[in-house]
């Protein structure tokens, strides 16, 4: 039944990583394009000859793909393959958790819940960090919890009746060691890494408590104090040079793709997202999966937390389909599978664990898409078809920004992504990520002043304005609407080409400012 399980799993999930294949968000290619120019030695830098500046949100992903610059290899493809390879490990990581609950055929269960989540598929082949993060989360948890002396519960233990099972070993401070260094590597890949260190301090921290209180005159403090000290020895020394370092070289400790997504009118939009996406998952996890709390439920629930916190105002411009809460939800996962355990167990009372456990996996397995939405084939195809017909458009104004700007011009564009990856024309980043005026005070936040600065201070030779319209001008976002209201505008450029996606409603117009206007006729394309 295990074997079975595994394989269905398996051939569900790398089926619809085939379909959702061609997709590569626009995103992935601003990595590429940091990870270019630091191979070629001119740094972290997003315009070359700039100021350094941290537009990406993934370090470690930028030096990966410099590494496979180095070798030639300098696409998005690599990234790809390990963003898949992380799915796998996802996978794994979350039975190896779930084990420290139950046993192994219902320890499938959590990757069978969170494999329901279109995000769990498109986020992995999309040339980004997510899955790789998730895995590092996964593994955090479970390197914290073997570190509290959580094993594996016994295949032989008849742990029905009281919920879960429940196996305590030593405490074994150099797996909370791995536990800080994997906080660290957590918080190279995204900068909501030290996050997960939070959890983990409070989550021990109620721990702590609860032995102290359940060993009375026999709680061994100095081995605690031991434990403590193999994760905060390694996490604080490291975090600190990796801070230094940050600040020694952009001049500053808050990334600029933080400041350019906090503060979000809609203030509560990704959390909403969320409870849309997986309601019936929330409701498991926090109904009451173990009898006796401990670090397995608290760690996971401390994680929920932070991040519920964290990510009030934050922008879902690219947060969709769970992006920036697939850490969390992973572990919501486990607890929901606990819980569906326990219910399957009072409801079958008397039945025997060797029928209760296949059955609720099969009956899991069997109702996927009521339980979660299981993306279908179609619907994977079908929306990376679409946004690959976005990414050629894209790709084709990058090529045509190289060729039109001259020594010294700049363009404004906002999805600077595959765009810019193309022709590494010098950008400003109307969307903020990639430009450090932008996302801080006076402008932040700003779009009537920010405008007045790209019109008045910077006056780039190209701006590139978004449109819902292939044919007529239906501006994309705030900054749009408040360059074209300006009547500098109207008065100082002159629309010079269009760029049409054949699907969805994403067009460019590149307007030139007239006194840099190149000589001949203006040259539409053909609609």
């Amino acid at each position: 039944m295990f074997a079975l399980a595994c394989v269905w799993l398996a051939w569900r999930t790398l089926s619809r990583v085939v379909a959702a294949w061609s997709f590569t968000t626009d995103d992935a290619y601003i990595t590429l394009r940091y990870a270019r120019h630091l191979s070629a030695g001119e740094g972290l830098v997003w315009n070359l000859g700039e100021a350094p500046i941290e537009g990406y949100s993934n370090f470690v992903h930028v030096l990966i793909a410099a590494g496979f610059a180095a070798l030639g290899e300098l696409e998005a493809t690599p990234l790809k393959l390990i963003g898949c390879l992380g799915l796998v490990v996802i996978g794994y990581l979350q039975w190896a958790i779930a084990r420290r609950f139950m046993r192994p055929l219902p320890a499938l269960l959590p990757f069978a819940l969170y494999s329901l989540q279109r995000g769990a598929i498109w986020w992995s082949v999309s040339g980004l960090e997510t899955s790789v993060y998730v895995a590092v989360g996964c593994a955090v948890v479970l390197a914290t919890l073997r570190g509290l002396g959580f094993a594996r519960v016994s295949p032989g233990t008849d742990s029905l009746e009281d919920g879960l099972g429940l196996a305590r070993g030593r405490l074994r401070p150099g797996a909370l060691a791995l536990a800080g260094g994997l906080c660290v590597l957590a918080s190279l890949l995204r900068p909501e890494g030290p996050l997960l260190a939070l959890a983990v301090g409070l989550a021990a921290g109620a721990q702590l408590g609860l032995d102290r209180r359940a060993l009375g005159s026999s709680f061994d403090a100095r081995s605690y104090r031991r434990a403590a000290l193999g994760f905060v020895g390694v996490f604080v020394p490291l975090m600190l040079i990796y801070a230094g370092w940050r600040f020694a070289y952009f001049g500053e400790l808050v990334p600029n793709t933080v400041r350019c997504k906090a503060g979000h009118v809609d203030q509560f939009a990704l959390l909403e997202d969320y409870w849309s996406a997986a309601p019936l998952s929330l409701v498991l996890a926090v109904i009451w999966p173990l009898r006796r709390v401990d670090a397995r439920v608290l760690l996971p629930l401390s994680i929920l937390l932070v991040y519920a916190i964290a990510l009030i105002g934050a922008d879902p411009l690219i947060g969709h389909d769970l992006r920036h809460l697939l850490a969390a939800h992973a572990l919501v996962c486990v607890l929901a599978s606990a819980t569906a355990l326990r219910l399957a167990a009072w409801v079958a009372r008397g039945v025997g664990p060797r029928y209760i456990e296949p059955a609720l996996v099969v009956l899991i397995l069997v109702v996927a898409t009521p339980l979660g939405g299981l993306p279908s084939h179609d619907d994977l195809r079908g929306r990376a078809s679409g946004y690959a017909a976005r990414t050629r458009a894209r790709a084709a104004l990058g090529e045509h920004l190289g060729r039109a700007l001259g020594p010294g011009e700049r363009a404004l564009l906002g999805d600077v992504g595959v765009a810019g990856w193309t022709g590494d024309a010098p950008i400003i980043d109307a969307f903020c990520l990639n430009s450090a005026a932008l996302a801080r005070p006076p402008l932040r936040g700003e779009p009537g002043r920010q405008a007045d600065w790209i019109l008045a201070e910077q006056r780039p030779s190209l701006i590139v304005v978004h449109s819902r319209s292939p044919k007529q001008i239906e501006p994309r976002g705030q900054i749009y609407r408040e360059l074209l209201a300006d009547p500098r505008f109207e008065q100082d450029y002159v629309q010079q080409r269009r760029f049409n996606a054949k699907r969805g409603a994403f067009h460019y117009v590149v307007f030139r400012r007239r006194d840099t206007e190149l000589s001949g006729p203006r040259v539409e394309p053909p609609p």
